[in-house]
């Protein structure tokens, strides 16, 4: 009666281990726009994008996403 009472402890201590006690707090991931150093360059350029027969503003959110 005595071994099944140790082993019943030891199974409820390992499982309230592994279940929850050591509890790690959860990773959110945001993501952030990448930020532009152009320091290290002296000159640059940018083309700016030109769409045929597209409606809207196309030709400015393909300059922007190249970006």
């Amino acid at each position: 009666m005595r071994v099944h009472r140790s082993l019943f402890c030891s199974f409820v201590l390992l499982a309230i281990l592994g279940c929850g006690g050591s509890h790690r707090p959860v990773r959110q991931r945001g993501l952030l726009p990448p930020t532009l150093n152009l320091m290290p360059y002296h000159n640059i350029g940018l083309f700016q994008f030109s769409v045929e027969n597209a409606k809207g503003n196309l030709h400015e959110f393909a300059t922007h996403r190249f970006e």
